[in-house]
């Protein structure tokens, strides 16, 4: 990161779905004749990422441009998910990651399956990661992602759109900072223990049902305005 064109970064967890075929009657007129047919439609259908583990490292690097200080810091993301197959039948699955940022740059960028090969390869478009496995009926998969990239001001792990159900989740994030902060409407680490200049950060979750996210704001180097 050499300039401060950098974004707060939000890191949501993998989405996976499979596409049920349906139908639907759709009325017309044309020239004045009502005409009835049936349109068929993909819907797709969500299945749960039953335990997340997640290892988190934030180094804080402020970087000068002109006279103002920026809080950019770099981040290494490494995490195991395990989705379910809880449809009742096999499926052909797809499985996206989203990216954190849309102007980021990942490198070491890992999305990996445990013990199966991709039925399509993984490939990087709209803003994620995305690939396809089959699946059958309550069998589960194991997901490895990771990748190291540098972000500004904050970094956010969200649970989903609107309120979301988190079911084994454990995170650990460890910074070369003291000075931490959790903004408001964010949850607090249950553990926090030193680490050098910085600390070890751990949440757990059993089954969570939240609408709030976890969040860590980075300190702020004084401004040569306020100093003066």
């Amino acid at each position: 990161l050499q300039t401060p064109g950098a974004m707060p970064q939000v890191q949501q967890p993998p989405v996976a779905n499979w596409t049920e075929k349906m139908t639907r009657r759709v009325e017309t007129v044309e020239h004045g004749e009502k005409l009835v047919k049936m349109v068929e439609h993909d819907v797709l259908r969500p299945l749960p990422v039953v335990a997340s583990s997640i290892e988190t490292v934030l180094r804080l690097d402020p970087r000068q441009k002109g006279l103002l200080w920026y809080s950019t810091y770099g981040v290494d993301f490494a995490a195991t998910y395990v989705i379910a197959n809880t449809s009742g039948a096999t499926r052909d699955v797809q499985i996206a990651l989203p990216f954190p940022a849309s102007n980021a740059v990942f490198d070491d960028l890992q999305f990996e399956l445990e013990g199966r090969p991709w039925a399509a390869l993984p490939a990087p478009a709209n803003n994620q990661i995305a690939g396809r496995v089959r699946l059958e009926a309550g069998e589960s998969v194991t997901l490895r992602a990771g990748y190291r990239s540098q972000g500004l001001d904050r970094w956010t792990y969200g649970f989903g759109h609107g309120v979301a159900e988190v079911r084994d989740f454990t995170m650990t994030v460890k910074t070369n900072f003291a000075a931490i902060d959790f903004p408001d409407g964010s949850i607090s680490p249950a553990h926090k223990e030193r680490s050098g200049e910085g600390w070890i950060l751990r949440w757990e979750f059993r089954r969570l049902v939240s609408g709030v996210n976890i969040a860590i704001v980075m300190p702020e180097k004084l401004q040569p305005g306020p100093l003066a």
